[in-house]
Protein backbone atom coordinates (compact mmCIF):
# COMPACT_ATOMS: atom_id res chain seq x y z
CA UNK A 1 0.00 0.00 0.00
CA UNK A 2 1.34 3.44 -0.91
CA UNK A 3 1.90 5.92 1.85
CA UNK A 4 -0.72 8.65 2.08
CA UNK A 5 0.31 12.24 1.64
CA UNK A 6 -1.12 14.21 4.54
CA UNK A 7 1.33 17.08 4.42
CA UNK A 8 -0.72 19.39 2.29
CA UNK A 9 -1.06 17.54 -1.01
CA UNK A 10 -3.87 15.09 -0.31
CA UNK A 11 -7.65 15.12 -0.45
CA UNK A 12 -9.89 16.93 2.00
CA UNK A 13 -10.64 15.13 5.25
CA UNK A 14 -14.04 13.46 5.42
CA UNK A 15 -14.91 12.14 8.88
CA UNK A 16 -17.69 9.93 7.50
CA UNK A 17 -15.36 7.98 5.18
CA UNK A 18 -13.36 5.02 6.54
CA UNK A 19 -9.62 5.36 6.99
CA UNK A 20 -8.79 2.60 4.52
CA UNK A 21 -10.71 4.30 1.70
CA UNK A 22 -9.05 7.63 2.47
CA UNK A 23 -5.64 5.94 2.38
CA UNK A 24 -6.31 4.63 -1.13
CA UNK A 25 -7.61 7.96 -2.37
CA UNK A 26 -4.70 9.84 -0.82
CA UNK A 27 -2.18 7.59 -2.56
CA UNK A 28 -3.84 8.18 -5.93
CA UNK A 29 -3.75 11.96 -5.43
CA UNK A 30 -0.18 12.41 -4.20
CA UNK A 31 0.94 14.50 -7.16
CA UNK A 32 -1.82 17.08 -6.98
CA UNK A 33 -0.29 20.51 -6.80
CA UNK A 34 -3.16 22.26 -5.10
CA UNK A 35 -4.68 21.50 -1.72
CA UNK A 36 -8.37 20.71 -1.89
CA UNK A 37 -9.98 23.50 0.07
CA UNK A 38 -12.62 23.22 2.76
CA UNK A 39 -11.97 19.82 4.32
CA UNK A 40 -8.70 20.87 5.98
CA UNK A 41 -9.90 24.24 7.23
CA UNK A 42 -11.20 22.96 10.54
CA UNK A 43 -8.08 20.90 11.17
CA UNK A 44 -5.79 23.82 10.40
CA UNK A 45 -7.58 25.81 13.08
CA UNK A 46 -7.24 22.94 15.51
CA UNK A 47 -3.53 22.53 14.83
CA UNK A 48 -2.91 26.24 15.24
CA UNK A 49 -4.41 26.07 18.72
CA UNK A 50 -2.16 23.39 20.18
CA UNK A 51 0.61 22.42 17.78
CA UNK A 52 2.19 25.52 16.33
CA UNK A 53 5.14 24.94 13.99
CA UNK A 54 8.59 25.41 15.43
CA UNK A 55 7.42 24.96 19.02
CA UNK A 56 9.08 21.77 20.36
CA UNK A 57 7.65 21.89 23.88
CA UNK A 58 4.28 20.32 24.67
CA UNK A 59 1.44 22.82 24.96
CA UNK A 60 -0.64 22.18 28.06
CA UNK A 61 -4.38 21.93 27.72
CA UNK A 62 -6.41 24.69 29.35
CA UNK A 63 -6.99 24.11 33.05
CA UNK A 64 -10.21 22.17 33.52
CA UNK A 65 -13.01 24.07 35.16
CA UNK A 66 -14.33 21.04 36.99
CA UNK A 67 -12.72 17.74 37.98
CA UNK A 68 -9.96 15.44 36.78
CA UNK A 69 -10.22 11.70 36.51
CA UNK A 70 -7.56 9.83 38.51
CA UNK A 71 -8.09 6.67 36.48
CA UNK A 72 -7.80 8.14 33.00
CA UNK A 73 -6.36 11.61 33.80
CA UNK A 74 -8.96 13.14 31.48
CA UNK A 75 -10.53 16.37 32.69
CA UNK A 76 -14.26 16.85 32.69
CA UNK A 77 -14.26 19.65 30.17
CA UNK A 78 -16.38 21.88 28.00
CA UNK A 79 -17.18 21.16 24.34
CA UNK A 80 -15.91 20.09 21.89
CA UNK A 81 -15.88 16.35 22.52
CA UNK A 82 -12.58 14.70 23.32
CA UNK A 83 -11.51 11.14 22.52
CA UNK A 84 -10.65 9.54 25.85
CA UNK A 85 -9.92 6.02 24.61
CA UNK A 86 -9.68 3.94 21.45
CA UNK A 87 -9.82 0.21 20.69
CA UNK A 88 -8.29 -1.21 17.51
CA UNK A 89 -9.69 -4.57 16.40
CA UNK A 90 -9.33 -6.89 13.45
CA UNK A 91 -11.91 -5.01 11.40
CA UNK A 92 -13.14 -2.29 13.73
CA UNK A 93 -11.96 0.94 15.26
CA UNK A 94 -13.86 2.25 18.29
CA UNK A 95 -13.50 5.72 19.79
CA UNK A 96 -14.94 6.69 23.18
CA UNK A 97 -15.64 10.42 23.35
CA UNK A 98 -16.56 12.58 26.31
CA UNK A 99 -17.85 16.11 26.63
CA UNK A 100 -19.57 18.48 29.01
CA UNK A 101 -22.04 21.26 28.22
CA UNK A 102 -23.53 24.10 30.20
CA UNK A 103 -22.28 26.50 32.88
CA UNK A 104 -19.67 25.36 35.36
CA UNK A 105 -22.12 24.85 38.24
CA UNK A 106 -24.69 22.99 36.15
CA UNK A 107 -22.80 21.07 33.52
CA UNK A 108 -24.11 17.92 31.92
CA UNK A 109 -21.38 15.46 30.99
CA UNK A 110 -21.78 12.35 28.86
CA UNK A 111 -20.00 9.66 26.89
CA UNK A 112 -20.44 8.97 23.19
CA UNK A 113 -19.21 5.87 21.34
CA UNK A 114 -18.34 5.84 17.65
CA UNK A 115 -17.35 2.84 15.54
CA UNK A 116 -15.79 2.36 12.15
CA UNK A 117 -15.72 -0.94 10.26
CA UNK A 118 -13.60 -1.55 7.21
CA UNK A 119 -15.61 -0.43 4.22
CA UNK A 120 -18.03 1.72 6.21
CA UNK A 121 -18.27 5.21 7.71
CA UNK A 122 -18.06 6.30 11.33
CA UNK A 123 -21.33 5.41 12.99
CA UNK A 124 -22.66 6.15 16.49
CA UNK A 125 -23.17 3.20 18.81
CA UNK A 126 -25.87 3.58 21.51
CA UNK A 127 -24.03 3.38 24.82
CA UNK A 128 -25.95 2.98 28.10
CA UNK A 129 -23.05 4.15 30.27
CA UNK A 130 -24.39 6.86 32.65
CA UNK A 131 -22.73 10.28 32.95
CA UNK A 132 -19.42 10.31 34.84
CA UNK A 133 -19.34 10.59 38.59
CA UNK A 134 -18.13 13.98 39.85
CA UNK A 135 -15.57 12.22 42.06
CA UNK A 136 -13.92 10.22 39.30
CA UNK A 137 -14.44 12.13 36.07
CA UNK A 138 -14.23 10.24 32.78
CA UNK A 139 -12.96 6.94 34.15
CA UNK A 140 -14.58 4.56 31.63
CA UNK A 141 -12.23 2.70 29.29
CA UNK A 142 -12.43 0.36 26.32
CA UNK A 143 -11.36 -3.28 26.25
CA UNK A 144 -11.41 -5.48 23.16
CA UNK A 145 -11.25 -9.27 23.23
CA UNK A 146 -9.60 -11.35 20.55
CA UNK A 147 -12.96 -11.94 18.90
CA UNK A 148 -13.58 -8.20 18.49
CA UNK A 149 -16.05 -8.13 21.39
CA UNK A 150 -16.03 -4.61 22.80
CA UNK A 151 -16.26 -4.11 26.56
CA UNK A 152 -16.73 -0.67 28.11
CA UNK A 153 -15.42 -0.87 31.68
CA UNK A 154 -16.80 1.68 34.16
CA UNK A 155 -14.72 1.05 37.27
CA UNK A 156 -16.31 3.89 39.20
CA UNK A 157 -19.65 2.07 39.23
CA UNK A 158 -18.36 -1.47 39.04
CA UNK A 159 -20.06 -2.18 35.71
CA UNK A 160 -18.96 -3.75 32.43
CA UNK A 161 -20.95 -3.08 29.25
CA UNK A 162 -20.38 -6.00 26.89
CA UNK A 163 -21.08 -5.46 23.20
CA UNK A 164 -23.55 -7.75 21.43
CA UNK A 165 -24.87 -8.05 17.89
CA UNK A 166 -26.58 -5.04 16.31
CA UNK A 167 -24.79 -2.56 18.56
CA UNK A 168 -26.52 -3.40 21.85
CA UNK A 169 -24.80 -3.93 25.20
CA UNK A 170 -25.31 -6.35 28.06
CA UNK A 171 -24.65 -4.81 31.49
CA UNK A 172 -22.57 -6.98 33.83
CA UNK A 173 -21.80 -6.08 37.45
CA UNK A 174 -18.06 -6.54 38.00
CA UNK A 175 -17.54 -8.99 40.84
CA UNK A 176 -14.80 -11.26 42.15
CA UNK A 177 -15.10 -14.82 40.90
CA UNK A 178 -13.48 -18.21 41.41
CA UNK A 179 -10.08 -19.05 39.87
CA UNK A 180 -9.82 -20.18 36.27
CA UNK A 181 -8.62 -23.72 36.77
CA UNK A 182 -8.23 -24.44 33.04
CA UNK A 183 -6.17 -21.37 32.22
CA UNK A 184 -7.09 -18.11 30.52
CA UNK A 185 -9.47 -18.40 27.55
CA UNK A 186 -7.91 -17.18 24.32
CA UNK A 187 -8.54 -13.56 23.48
CA UNK A 188 -9.23 -12.24 26.99
CA UNK A 189 -7.21 -9.42 28.51
CA UNK A 190 -5.14 -10.08 31.66
CA UNK A 191 -4.97 -7.40 34.36
CA UNK A 192 -3.35 -6.95 37.76
CA UNK A 193 -5.72 -6.60 40.71
CA UNK A 194 -4.37 -6.70 44.27
CA UNK A 195 -1.12 -8.28 43.07
CA UNK A 196 -2.80 -11.14 41.19
CA UNK A 197 -3.27 -11.81 37.48
CA UNK A 198 -7.00 -11.76 36.74
CA UNK A 199 -9.23 -11.68 33.65
CA UNK A 200 -12.67 -10.15 33.19
CA UNK A 201 -15.10 -12.75 31.89
CA UNK A 202 -17.42 -10.85 29.51
CA UNK A 203 -20.15 -13.49 29.80
CA UNK A 204 -20.55 -13.10 33.57
CA UNK A 205 -18.76 -9.90 34.61
CA UNK A 206 -16.64 -11.95 37.01
CA UNK A 207 -13.01 -11.04 37.59
CA UNK A 208 -11.36 -14.41 37.89
CA UNK A 209 -7.73 -14.98 38.92
CA UNK A 210 -5.53 -17.54 37.24
CA UNK A 211 -5.32 -20.64 39.39
CA UNK A 212 -1.57 -20.80 38.83
CA UNK A 213 -0.09 -17.36 39.46
CA UNK A 214 3.33 -16.41 38.02
CA UNK A 215 6.25 -16.84 40.40
CA UNK A 216 8.39 -15.56 41.96
CA UNK A 217 7.48 -12.15 43.36
CA UNK A 218 4.46 -9.87 43.05
CA UNK A 219 3.85 -8.94 39.40
CA UNK A 220 4.50 -5.33 38.38
CA UNK A 221 2.91 -5.75 34.94
CA UNK A 222 1.24 -8.44 32.84
CA UNK A 223 0.55 -8.77 29.11
CA UNK A 224 -0.95 -11.24 26.64
CA UNK A 225 0.35 -11.87 23.14
CA UNK A 226 -1.58 -12.50 19.92
CA UNK A 227 -0.68 -16.21 19.98
CA UNK A 228 -1.99 -16.89 23.48
CA UNK A 229 1.24 -16.31 25.43
CA UNK A 230 1.31 -14.55 28.80
CA UNK A 231 4.10 -12.59 30.46
CA UNK A 232 4.43 -11.14 33.97
CA UNK A 233 7.36 -9.16 35.36
CA UNK A 234 8.36 -9.01 39.04
CA UNK A 235 11.29 -8.01 41.24
CA UNK A 236 12.12 -10.83 43.65
CA UNK A 237 15.20 -10.01 45.67
CA UNK A 238 17.99 -8.41 43.67
CA UNK A 239 16.74 -9.44 40.22
CA UNK A 240 14.10 -8.49 37.67
CA UNK A 241 12.39 -11.68 36.51
CA UNK A 242 9.88 -12.28 33.72
CA UNK A 243 7.58 -15.29 33.90
CA UNK A 244 6.33 -16.63 30.57
CA UNK A 245 3.39 -18.97 29.94
CA UNK A 246 2.68 -20.59 26.59
CA UNK A 247 -0.50 -22.36 27.77
CA UNK A 248 -2.78 -19.60 29.07
CA UNK A 249 -1.32 -19.50 32.57
CA UNK A 250 -1.45 -23.23 33.38
CA UNK A 251 2.34 -23.28 33.78
CA UNK A 252 5.12 -20.70 33.88
CA UNK A 253 8.83 -20.52 33.10
CA UNK A 254 10.91 -17.71 34.56
CA UNK A 255 13.99 -15.93 33.25
CA UNK A 256 16.06 -13.13 34.75
CA UNK A 257 16.53 -9.98 32.68
CA UNK A 258 20.28 -9.38 32.31
CA UNK A 259 21.62 -5.98 33.30
CA UNK A 260 18.38 -4.78 34.88
CA UNK A 261 18.26 -4.02 38.60
CA UNK A 262 15.12 -3.67 40.71
CA UNK A 263 13.86 -0.32 41.97
CA UNK A 264 12.68 1.33 38.76
CA UNK A 265 9.52 3.41 38.90
CA UNK A 266 7.96 1.64 35.93
CA UNK A 267 8.29 -1.76 34.32
CA UNK A 268 5.96 -2.64 31.48
CA UNK A 269 5.57 -5.42 28.97
CA UNK A 270 4.54 -5.05 25.32
CA UNK A 271 3.74 -8.17 23.27
CA UNK A 272 5.17 -8.32 19.76
CA UNK A 273 3.18 -9.31 16.70
CA UNK A 274 5.53 -12.27 16.03
CA UNK A 275 4.91 -13.97 19.39
CA UNK A 276 7.78 -12.39 21.33
CA UNK A 277 7.69 -9.57 23.86
CA UNK A 278 9.44 -6.37 24.92
CA UNK A 279 10.22 -5.13 28.43
CA UNK A 280 10.77 -1.43 29.12
CA UNK A 281 12.18 0.10 32.27
CA UNK A 282 11.60 3.72 33.27
CA UNK A 283 12.62 6.08 36.04
CA UNK A 284 10.75 9.25 37.01
CA UNK A 285 12.62 12.44 36.15
CA UNK A 286 12.91 14.74 39.19
CA UNK A 287 12.79 17.81 36.93
CA UNK A 288 9.91 16.96 34.56
CA UNK A 289 8.04 14.22 36.39
CA UNK A 290 8.06 12.15 33.19
CA UNK A 291 9.51 8.72 32.61
CA UNK A 292 13.14 8.48 31.51
CA UNK A 293 13.81 5.37 29.43
CA UNK A 294 16.39 3.30 31.31
CA UNK A 295 16.49 0.33 28.97
CA UNK A 296 14.64 -1.91 26.54
CA UNK A 297 14.86 -5.69 26.35
CA UNK A 298 13.43 -8.19 23.86
CA UNK A 299 12.44 -11.84 24.09
CA UNK A 300 12.25 -13.17 20.53
CA UNK A 301 9.53 -15.74 21.16
CA UNK A 302 9.05 -19.32 22.33
CA UNK A 303 10.30 -18.27 25.77
CA UNK A 304 13.90 -17.52 24.76
CA UNK A 305 16.41 -15.43 26.67
CA UNK A 306 16.05 -11.67 27.10
CA UNK A 307 18.45 -9.42 25.18
CA UNK A 308 18.98 -5.72 25.49
CA UNK A 309 18.14 -3.77 22.33
CA UNK A 310 17.90 -0.14 21.28
CA UNK A 311 20.57 2.27 22.45
CA UNK A 312 21.64 5.69 21.21
CA UNK A 313 20.45 7.45 19.24
CA UNK A 314 16.99 6.76 20.56
CA UNK A 315 14.21 8.13 22.73
CA UNK A 316 15.25 9.49 26.11
CA UNK A 317 11.78 9.45 27.61
CA UNK A 318 8.64 7.39 27.14
CA UNK A 319 5.28 8.95 26.48
CA UNK A 320 3.51 5.94 24.97
CA UNK A 321 4.44 2.64 23.35
CA UNK A 322 2.63 0.05 21.25
CA UNK A 323 3.45 -2.87 19.00
CA UNK A 324 3.52 -2.49 15.23
CA UNK A 325 3.97 -5.01 12.48
CA UNK A 326 7.74 -4.57 12.33
CA UNK A 327 8.62 -3.59 15.90
CA UNK A 328 7.72 -1.12 18.59
CA UNK A 329 6.35 2.34 17.88
CA UNK A 330 7.08 4.82 20.67
CA UNK A 331 6.65 8.47 21.55
CA UNK A 332 8.73 10.64 23.80
CA UNK A 333 7.11 13.08 26.21
CA UNK A 334 7.52 15.77 23.55
CA UNK A 335 5.54 13.70 21.05
CA UNK A 336 8.60 12.74 18.98
CA UNK A 337 8.03 9.38 17.27
CA UNK A 338 10.47 6.46 17.21
CA UNK A 339 10.38 2.90 15.91
CA UNK A 340 12.47 -0.06 16.99
CA UNK A 341 13.55 -1.93 13.87
CA UNK A 342 13.69 -5.75 13.65
CA UNK A 343 17.48 -5.42 13.93
CA UNK A 344 17.17 -3.88 17.38
CA UNK A 345 18.04 -0.24 16.64
CA UNK A 346 15.92 2.91 16.92
CA UNK A 347 14.74 4.95 13.97
CA UNK A 348 13.36 8.48 14.27
CA UNK A 349 10.04 8.72 12.46
CA UNK A 350 8.70 11.80 10.67
CA UNK A 351 6.31 14.00 12.62
CA UNK A 352 2.65 13.71 11.60
CA UNK A 353 1.43 16.70 9.62
CA UNK A 354 -1.94 18.19 8.82
CA UNK A 355 -2.00 20.68 5.94
CA UNK A 356 1.77 21.09 6.29
CA UNK A 357 1.61 21.82 10.03
CA UNK A 358 3.27 19.40 12.49
CA UNK A 359 0.97 17.71 14.99
CA UNK A 360 2.34 16.06 18.12
CA UNK A 361 1.67 12.37 18.48
CA UNK A 362 -0.07 11.34 21.67
CA UNK A 363 -1.13 8.06 23.32
CA UNK A 364 -0.70 5.14 20.95
CA UNK A 365 -2.85 2.06 20.36
CA UNK A 366 -2.68 -0.80 17.87
CA UNK A 367 -4.41 -4.04 17.05
CA UNK A 368 -4.16 -7.24 15.04
CA UNK A 369 -5.01 -5.38 11.83
CA UNK A 370 -1.61 -3.67 11.92
CA UNK A 371 -3.00 -0.16 12.23
CA UNK A 372 -1.46 2.22 14.76
CA UNK A 373 -3.66 5.00 16.14
CA UNK A 374 -2.50 8.10 17.99
CA UNK A 375 -4.55 10.60 19.99
CA UNK A 376 -2.87 14.02 19.68
CA UNK A 377 -2.46 15.64 23.11
CA UNK A 378 -4.35 18.70 24.24
CA UNK A 379 -7.89 19.38 25.35
CA UNK A 380 -8.91 21.39 22.29
CA UNK A 381 -10.84 19.67 19.49
CA UNK A 382 -9.84 16.28 20.80
CA UNK A 383 -11.88 14.35 18.22
CA UNK A 384 -8.83 14.23 15.93
CA UNK A 385 -7.13 10.86 15.48
CA UNK A 386 -3.98 10.00 13.55
CA UNK A 387 -3.98 6.62 11.82
CA UNK A 388 -0.95 4.85 10.35
CA UNK A 389 -1.01 1.72 8.21
CA UNK A 390 2.79 1.53 7.87
CA UNK A 391 4.12 1.55 11.45
CA UNK A 392 4.41 5.32 11.66
CA UNK A 393 6.08 6.14 8.34
CA UNK A 394 3.00 8.18 7.42
CA UNK A 395 -0.16 9.27 9.19
CA UNK A 396 -3.66 10.05 8.01
CA UNK A 397 -5.66 12.44 10.20
CA UNK A 398 -9.29 11.59 10.68
CA UNK A 399 -12.01 13.44 12.56
CA UNK A 400 -14.35 11.38 14.70
CA UNK A 401 -17.85 12.89 14.33
CA UNK A 402 -19.09 14.19 17.66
Amino acid sequence: MERPDVAGHGPALRPDVPVEEQLREAAAARRRSRLVAGGFAALVAVVALYAGPGDPAPVRAPAPAAIRSPAATVPVMSPPAQVVDVAVGNDTLHALLASCAGPEQGRYCAYRLMAQTRGGPWTPVPLPVPPPDVRTGFAARLMLTGGDTLIVVDESRGKAYVGRDRGSFAVRPIRDGPPLSAGMPAGLVPELVAGRVVVLDPATGLRRPLAVQPLPGVPRDVAAGPLGDLWAVAEPGSRVVVAHSADGGRSWRTAAVPGLRPGLDRLWLVPAQDGGAYLLGGRTSPSTGGLVLVGLWQQPGAGGSWNRVGGAPGPRSVGSVTSGRSGLVMTEESGALWRLSPGGSFERLPDPQVAGTPVRAGPLASGPSGRVVSRPPGGVAGALLLVSADDGDSWLPTLVPS
